[in-house]
């Protein structure tokens, strides 16, 4: 019964969230892909799936745009947008991070091995990567993630949207996106969904036998 009564309530926050048609509570989970294992972070709150930024390390954003298309090394992608990577960093962040603010070095860490990293320093994984917009069709924007001591280890972000879109480095990437099909995003929230169930289950659980 209490599976069954489990079952029920993550079909109606399912179904509350579809006819609500707002964002859900953003959850990150790793996918397989063509490209190998892990290598799509799939966020259920947009239904966007974003290809590992060390797979296209040492592509200029230029080089890129010619692999987008049908046939091309990254068909099916495109390149996120300032908003979307924005919103992206915040939710996980649990509000903005921009520019050269200390913040969690934990954090900042767990993020660079998500979609990355594109590089290791001393202190931990580094994330850097290209977006859009495309301003002048020869200039983007582009992000990273770092550490410097302020006074004990933070994490720092910075972005600079004046970016050539001709440079290349082997440290950075290219944050690109696909739309996730519908089915697999609700699949991803129940999965989120379930994990949420089970996690309040084991704590009540726990209390109850404290």
């Amino acid at each position: 019964m209490a599976v069954w009564r489990a079952l029920g309530v993550i079909a109606v926050l399912l179904f509350g969230a579809l006819a609500a048609g707002g964002p859900a509570r953003a959850a990150l989970v790793l996918e397989n892909s063509p490209y190998g294992p892990n290598t799509i972070v799939a966020d259920t709150s947009t239904g966007l799936g974003w290809l590992n930024l060390s797979l296209s390390t040492g592509v200029s954003p230029a080089a890129i745009l010619t692999e987008l298309g049908p046939g091309g090394q990254f068909a099916g992608f495109r390149f996120a947008t300032q908003e979307e990577v924005g919103s992206l960093i915040t939710g996980f962040f649990s509000g903005s991070v921009c520019c050269n603010v200390p913040i969690d070095p934990v954090l900042t860490a767990d993020f660079a091995n998500l979609f990355g990293p594109t590089d290791a320093g001393p202190e931990g994984p580094l994330l850097a990567g290209f977006f859009g917009p495309f301003a002048d069709n020869f200039t983007i924007c582009g992000n990273r993630f770092f550490y410097e001591m302020s006074p004990g280890l933070a994490g720092v972000y910075d972005q600079d949207c004046g970016r050539n879109i001709f440079q290349s480095s082997a440290t950075v990437g290219s944050y690109l996106v696909q739309v996730i099909p519908e089915p697999a995003s609700i699949t991803l929230l129940a999965s989120g969904l379930l994990a949420a169930f089970a996690r309040r289950r084991k704590f009540r659980t726990a209390v109850m036998q404290g």
